[in-house]
């Protein structure tokens, strides 16, 4: 009888929680259908702008290709004549950008 009444009483518990535990599911259910809802629009979204970036960069390479091209057209017209002509003087000093001197080496040894 006692096991009999032990059963019951579980049952009881069971049938009680029962309504509990299947709206904690569901709702448990429905937040992550709206995670998944807002993961994949926001992977749809960078997947737009990631296309719209490689468009951009695609316009910018060919508009540095161009400018490229147009640089090496203009460099092949600079002359000695031409640089004097617009006011440019030569160097007296051999032409020497940048002097270096020579610094003692160090190294570390074990």
């Amino acid at each position: 009888m006692t096991k009999q009444l032990n059963l019951q009483h579980y049952l009881d518990v069971y049938f009680a929680y029962q309504q509990i535990i299947v709206w904690s599911l569901v709702g448990l259910m429905a937040v992550l259908v709206g995670m998944y809802i807002y993961l994949v629009s926001v992977s749809i979204s960078n997947i737009a702008v990631r296309e719209e970036g490689q468009t951009q960069i695609s316009l910018l390479e060919n508009d540095i290709s161009s400018l490229e091209a147009e640089y090496m057209v203009l460099s092949t017209n600079i002359t000695l004549a031409k640089a004097l002509e617009r006011g440019f003087v030569e160097v007296a000093g051999g032409g020497v950008f940048v002097a270096s001197q020579e610094r003692p080496m160090v190294s570390f040894r074990n």
